[in-house]
């Protein structure tokens, strides 16, 4: 939605050629994809190690939360914890 945005940050040096035919396979039409083929994003995160990685900005681009692993957030509790967020409450 208007309130909402997901972008993909993928470490994989030859992004510009597997990126499209991946998003394809899967049916992937609505999602931003960026390429960081140095790890460059992922480190500076500290996160280097630890991919995947997902990472909950506010609209002020606060970090309000991070999960160092998959996650699956189309669960019930991560809708609910993007709502939150989204209408400005302190999530913990």
């Amino acid at each position: 939605g208007d309130d909402f945005t997901v972008v993909a940050i993928a470490a994989e040096p030859r992004m510009d050629e597997r990126g499209p035919p991946f998003f394809r396979r899967l049916e992937i039409s609505h999602l931003a994809l960026y390429s960081d083929p140095r790890l460059e994003f992922a480190n500076n995160l500290g996160a280097a190690n630890t991919l995947p990685i997902s990472i909950l900005y506010d609209a002020k681009g606060n970090e309000v939360g991070r999960l160092n692993m998959a996650a699956e957030w189309d669960s019930e509790e991560a809708k609910a914890l993007i709502r939150a967020v989204i209408a400005g409450k302190t999530v913990s």
